[in-house]
């Protein structure tokens, strides 16, 4: 999921941003943040597709371009699960893909005194090899009955197979979602990096979600593969049984 730390953490679904930190459009499908798992997870039985695009770079070479796509559905409130595929276009215009599955679990519901809770998993597999397990925690700050910031983190293992030789190995990371006008919220984030990868992991941009559960992101991105954030957009569609 991202090659790199983008499939690592193996993003997850949607649902309403007038509660923030709920969803928002992630490099691999509906999720929270743009790269990185958070703690929420869809309303029962609502069932979501994403599509997005962004590229990656490292100075001194040519970009390489990723299309994933995804769907999601809530199995209950607190369990959600999906399939992804990802494409990559080389720079020499050669066409490869991975598929791959996610699930999150919310372990612990957020109250005014706690925040809420989740393990996640996800697995990319084919072309790009990838693998991660991520708890992370969310809590939405409130100030006279409206959400003024969301704010996010955790902890992330991650394991690559489709380097020469494999390798594992773990990233802390934390986020923001602040709340503007008209369904629109900025978000920002940053992960420690991971061994495997080339940088640390990090992204900014916003995120508009309508009423009827549409949601447009667009920012810049860098999964850990990039010498320097590059331009991503994504979005995401409701098709059936969402609240």
């Amino acid at each position: 999921m991202k090659v790199s730390t983008l499939a690592v953490s193996l993003l997850l679904p949607l649902t309403c941003l007038a509660s923030l930190g709920v969803q928002a459009q992630t490099l691999y499908g509906p999720g929270g943040l743009f790269i990185h798992p958070t703690a929420y997870t869809p309303a029962a039985h609502a069932f979501e597709a994403s599509a997005s695009w962004f590229s990656q770079k490292i100075d001194g070479s040519r970009a390489t371009e990723w299309v994933p796509l995804g769907v999601s559905y809530g199995v209950t409130d607190r369990l959600e699960v999906g399939a992804m595929y990802v494409n990559r276009l080389s720079a020499a215009g050669l066409s490869r893909g991975s598929a791959g599955l996610f699930l999150r679990d919310q372990l612990v519901t957020e109250t005014p005194r706690r925040p809420a809770v989740a393990l996640s998993a996800s697995y990319l597999g084919s072309d790009v090899k990838l693998a991660s397990v991520a708890a992370s925690a969310g809590y939405h700050l409130q100030s006279r009955g409206h959400t003024i910031l969301v704010g996010h983190g955790g902890i992330q293992w991650g394991w690559r197979g489709d380097d020469v030789p494999s390798s594992n190995s773990v990233s802390v990371f934390g986020g923001v979602e602040v709340p503007l006008k008209y369904g629109v919220s900025a978000l920002a984030e940053y992960g420690t990096r991971f061994s495997f990868d080339y940088k640390e992991s990090s992204a900014f941009g916003l995120m508009w979600r309508s009423r009827k559960g549409i949601s447009v992101a667009v920012g810049f991105v860098n999964v850990g593969r990039s010498s320097s954030e590059r331009f991503f957009v994504g979005v995401g569609v409701p098709i059936g049984g969402n609240k």
